[in-house]
């Protein structure tokens, strides 16, 4: 199974060099959550970004496809 990764804003300065220019293939066995991906995969300690599946926020728990395109972006701040 393959899914596309893309990381977008300061997050490309933390994760692992690879992923640094989108978009990376994801080689996996069987459907991994979106929550490995971040924590295991890309090493991120938080969970507040955001993170779209073939254009639709989804959260932690989704189970990513093959053929899937993953979009993580960094959270969200204004004022």
């Amino acid at each position: 199974m393959q899914a596309q990764i893309y990381v977008y804003g300061f997050l490309k300065n933390i994760v692992p060099p690879r992923f640094r220019h989108p978009p990376v293939a994801l080689e996996f066995d069987s459907p991994i959550t979106v929550y490995k991906v971040l924590t295991v995969i890309l090493g991120l300690k938080t969970l507040d970004s955001t993170v779209l599946v073939s254009g639709k926020i989804v959260n932690s728990g989704y189970a990513v496809q093959d053929g899937d395109e993953v979009h993580i972006l960094p959270p969200i701040a204004g004022g």
